[in-house]
């Protein structure tokens, strides 16, 4: 009887918080942060424009690099761009796997502006060779 009843108490608890976090939503203010701080605190990356990056993407190839734009998170389309709107250049970005997102907050934050660091790779274009160029490994993603 005691495990049924410490059964039933966890489950109550367990589906209420459930209840709880399903509800809450995200506030607006709230600004999305990812940033694997191992690879951040020990890697250099350069810092330069985006709209310097789209001229200059191609001298860059497997260099680091700190950039800020407009960031797309969506179906097929998950780019930094230099402006708003998807016929502006853009990037492909390939998240680090070692960079724990959370996609729905991604997704609520797509076409914001966030400062971004990964590195530069001209070899790959993004999904339909769409984008000037892929942006690697990505490990720190934080809107402004």
């Amino acid at each position: 009887m005691q495990a049924y009843m410490k059964f039933s108490n966890i489950l109550i608890i367990t589906l209420g918080a459930t209840f709880f976090f399903a509800l809450c939503k995200p506030n607006a203010k709230t600004k999305v942060e990812f940033v694997k701080l191992a690879k951040d605190t020990t890697t250099n990356a350069r810092v330069i424009s985006l709209a310097n990056l789209v001229r200059q993407h191609n001298s860059l190839d497997g260099q680091n690099i700190q950039t800020e734009g407009i960031v797309y998170y969506e179906f097929e389309n998950v780019a930094i761009c230099l402006g708003k709107g998807h016929n502006s250049k853009c990037f492909w970005l390939d998240l680090s796997t070692d960079l724990v997102t959370n996609d729905s907050l991604l997704q609520s934050a797509s076409g914001k502006e966030f400062i971004i660091k990964g590195t530069v790779d001209n070899s790959s274009k993004g999904h339909l060779n769409y984008y000037l160029a892929t942006i690697r490994n990505v490990y720190y993603l934080k809107q402004k």
